[in-house]
């Protein structure tokens, strides 16, 4: 891939990002993904090697998520986080569970 090929596929994974998010059910797709995934909390099982790997792994991809999104407009990613938030509250649970059920 050249480097224009590069810069339009970057623009038109941008554009459809842009276009998920336009929607409360995009926002909050991205809010559950978030949470899932744990991009704001600490991931370190000193029981487990492994799960730390693993929940650093969904973690990374949260944060690389977040970071596309921030490049759209930096507010965004508080806004898919509100929107899950909220939506969590209509059925009384605390931003779901780390299973993503």
């Amino acid at each position: 891939m050249n480097a224009e090929q590069e810069k339009l596929r970057k623009k038109q994974v941008l554009d459809d990002v842009s276009e998920v998010l336009s929607t409360e059910a995009g926002r909050r797709v991205f809010g559950s993904i978030f949470y899932t995934g744990r991009m704001s909390a600490g991931t370190l099982d000193v029981s487990s090697p492994t799960m730390t790997a693993y929940q650093e792994g969904m973690r990374a991809m949260a944060n690389m998520l977040a970071n596309t999104i921030r490049q759209i407009d930096p507010h965004l990613v508080a806004d898919c986080e509100v929107s899950y938030d909220a939506f969590c509250g209509q059925f009384d649970v605390g931003g779901g569970d780390d299973d993503g059920e």
